[in-house]
Formats: structure tokens, sequence, C-alpha cells
């Protein structure tokens, strides 16, 4: 088990960002790590008064003072990188520590808007047995790769990513697949737990010989991960 340095902002919104912080700390814990996150840690009531810069900087020292054990520094940047933790990044290079840069949100907040409020029309009643057909399950993505448009036939195009070509892992198997949510990065998705239906027949999707198909939310002008830390890969979807 890797002990890391957390690296996330503090200051500002906190509440906010405690709340971005707590989620920062179970991912690194789910990738299997032992972080240390002493913005989170010495500003609990009762311990250092951040708004005191003198105690403020005691915390942050003391929180690096543990880079002589960490293997490297891990930044959670979704919310920006603040002061602090630009302190604490150059901090971890001057020690020759590795600092490794992650965003966990699946939506950005700058892209983050508002559904719209017509909804598409309920589709015909189905029989149980169709619905009991379709084998759902949480998968994990392995890989990401853009595939890109052919600028000969997308002359006009402003972003040259086409598709993504997908790994997954489904608990049974690892298995390609294809899908257009290109308005997130490969680093939104990577390493995500979403459904995916598994039993549908392959299909070629953008040279893509997909054996799976995501299942996402739409909002009318904007599309969201159903995203779940909780589950496994091959856990079942009813």
């Amino acid at each position: 088990m890797d002990l890391v340095i957390l690296e996330s902002p503090y200051a500002g919104d906190v509440e906010k960002n405690l709340e971005y912080g707590r989620a920062a700390l179970r991912d690194s814990l789910l990738r299997g790590e032992a972080p240390i996150a002493s913005h989170l840690l010495y500003t609990q009531p009762g311990v250092l008064d951040d708004l005191l810069p003198q105690e403020r900087q005691h915390g942050i020292d003391a929180g690096l003072a543990w880079r002589k054990v960490a293997t490297k520094s891990v930044v959670y940047e979704d919310l920006g990188i603040s002061k602090g933790m630009q302190y604490g990044i150059e901090a971890a290079k001057a020690a020759s520590k590795s600092v490794e840069f992650r965003k966990i949100l699946t939506k950005p907040e700058a892209k983050m808007t508002e559904p719209t409020t017509g909804h598409r029309p309920q589709k015909p009643t189905i029989e149980f047995a169709q619905l009991e057909a379709l084998d759902i399950r949480m998968c994990r993505i392995e890989s990401v790769e853009p595939i890109l448009k052919n600028p000969k036939k997308d002359p006009s195009e402003d972003n040259p990513v086409k598709a993504y070509k997908l790994v997954i892992d489904t608990g049974l198997d690892k298995r390609e697949c294809a899908t257009n949510l290109i308005e997130y990065t490969p680093e939104d998705l990577l390493g995500v737990r979403l459904p995916f239906i598994l039993n549908l027949p392959t299909a070629t999707i953008r040279g893509v010989e997909s054996k799976a198909m995501m299942v996402a939310a739409d909002g009318g002008n904007a599309r969201y991960l159903l995203k779940n830390d909780f589950v496994q890969p091959g856990d079942r979807v009813f």
C-alpha cells in the first residue's frame, strides 16, 4: 500500500472543498493507497485555525513532513490548484517525489447545465421477459482511446475526437466497445464504474467491434454518467 500526500483545495468555499476532499480521500483509498490529507485533518475544530496565517502554514508544513515516507503526492485538480496545493507540489518536486494529477468529477462544473424541462414521451409497455432478457452490469473502464475524425470529411469540426474506443472490465471478461460521449475527456472516463448492456449483438462503431453499450442519463442539453464507486465489475443492475 503506497503512502501518499493528498492535495486538494480547502480555503474559499470550505464546505464545498471539504466535500470534494472527502471524495478525493475515498478515491485514493479505493486505489489501494494510504493518503494523508493534512488540510482535512488539522483544520478540524479545536486543532488549527486555517484563518490564522501562522497556524495555516504550520499545518501545511506538518502535512508535508510526511513526504519523507510518502512515495508521491496526488493532486486532485477538478476545482483548480490553490496556493497551498502549489506549495505542496513544489515541495514534492524539490524532494524528488513524483506528482500525479487526478480528476474525479465525472462532469466538470463548467460543463454542468440544468436539464431541459421537456422530456421524451414514455415508450410503449413491454413484457417483463423483455426486460429480464437484458444483461446490464456495472463495469470498470480500463482504457480510453480517442478515435479521431478524418479532417477531409469533417473539415469544419473543432473537436478532432469522433468517439472513444473503450476496454471495460465486465467482471466476466474484458471487452472492447465504443461510445460517442466525447464531451467527457479520457481522464473523466478512465477507472469509472458505469452500467453497460452486455448481451446486445456486436456492432461495428467507428471501426470498433463494440461488444457492449454504456447506459447514461440524457438531460436534454447534457448527458450524464451513472457513476457508482460502491459496486464491483460484474454486479448486476436490475
